[in-house]
């Protein structure tokens, strides 16, 4: 029994923390996150040792901590690639692709497009969480549950709200590279990372994206 404790624990602890990534400025940020998820795995595993529970139960409270119990089925992610245009002032799309992915109570739908011409490269990714609600999310977009404000002469941090919407920007002005990103009716994240670009054309990129065409999907999967 302990082997396969332990072996729950790191599956899904490890699976926690490689959606978060390895980034060092973002560590930081997370470290709260990290440390609330090792406490409710660990109080689901004493459980688990103390007999209190059984494995499949286990097995649900873990799928239940990434997931935050939603019952959803994601939009079909072809919906969301049909939302990602041809061209962006002048920039020719260069790759469209799209898919659904799940597992341990996870479900999520995922369209992404590239720009790009002889300056740099801007990509745009759609993602319907789903089911990835709770710690998942976390973990996906850490800027979801912080406030962050960091400015310095090349470069700027910041969580703000767009459209009613909690928002995050990140950019490198010595660097010309950054991000921009959203989430739509508590459910689609849109997000732009570019390089090569000023940040104005992260944020024109971004406005490209039909707000109104994601809210009326915000309903559909519910159960």
């Amino acid at each position: 029994m302990p082997a396969r404790i332990s072996m729950i624990f790191m599956l899904f602890f490890s699976l926690f923390l490689f959606a978060c990534g390895s980034d060092a400025e973002k560590a930081k940020d997370e470290e709260k996150t990290v440390a609330d998820v090792t406490g409710e795995v660990n109080k689901t595993a004493q459980k688990l040792t103390s007999g209190e529970i059984g494995i499949d139960e286990a097995m649900s409270q873990m799928q239940q901590m990434m997931s935050g119990g939603d019952k959803v089925t994601p939009v079909d992610f072809r919906k969301l690639k049909a939302l990602l245009p041809e061209s962006i002032k002048g920039l020719q799309r260069s790759n469209l692709e799209g898919e659904k992915t799940g597992g341990f109570g996870i479900m999520v739908s995922t369209a992404r497009a590239d720009y790009k011409n002889s300056a740099g490269r801007l990509t745009i990714n759609i993602t319907d969480l789903g089911t990835m609600k709770g710690m998942a999310a976390m973990a996906t977009a850490a800027w979801l549950h912080a406030e962050i404000d960091r400015e310095s002469e090349d470069e700027f941090e910041q969580t703000f709200e767009l459209r009613g919407n909690k928002a995050f920007k990140k950019y490198n002005k010595h660097r010309q590279r950054g991000e921009i990103g959203t989430i739509i009716a508590s459910r689609f994240i849109v997000n732009v990372k570019g390089r090569g670009f000023p940040f104005a054309r992260l944020e024109e990129a971004l406005d490209e994206i039909s707000f109104n065409e994601l809210e009326k999907l915000k309903d559909e999967g519910i159960r």
